[in-house]
């Protein structure tokens, strides 16, 4: 199945938001199936692979889906259960259900970050 892995992140230039930025994995057909469908917006990195850029973290892995209008995007539904579960209990239980799963993705990230190769130090004027 084609997934997504995290390779960095940056903040536009003109708008400072935080973007995202993830390397598309899976078998030849699905890698395939992700540049059509991508179109004009493919990005590839310097190894021919694809990149996924989103403004919302969706985890330092995550499963790609295809839905219905044919769009290839991140399966977010065990982190949409998570927090529905925090948003149904609220309170003193949702805020430990919230801190339990902030600590899981951090956690998560920062192991992601270790394995991977030493990260890259830029100027100021290199994060647009």
């Amino acid at each position: 199945m084609a997934h997504i892995e995290m390779v960095r992140q940056y903040r536009k230039k003109e708008t400072g938001k935080l973007v995202f930025v993830y390397k598309v994995l899976g078998k030849a057909n699905e890698l395939d199936a992700y540049r059509e469908q991508a179109g004009d917006y493919l990005v590839e990195d310097d190894n021919g692979v694809p990149l996924f850029f989103s403004t919302r973290l969706v985890g330092a892995k995550c499963a790609l889906i295809t839905i219905q209008d044919g769009r290839m995007v991140p399966d977010t539904s065990e982190m949409d259960m998570q927090v529905a579960l925090i948003e149904q209990y609220g309170g003193a239980v949702g805020n430990a259900l919230a801190e339990k799963l902030a600590n899981k993705l951090t956690t998560t990230l920062s192991r992601t970050s270790a394995a991977g190769k030493p990260a890259e130090k830029k100027s100021l004027g290199d994060l647009g």
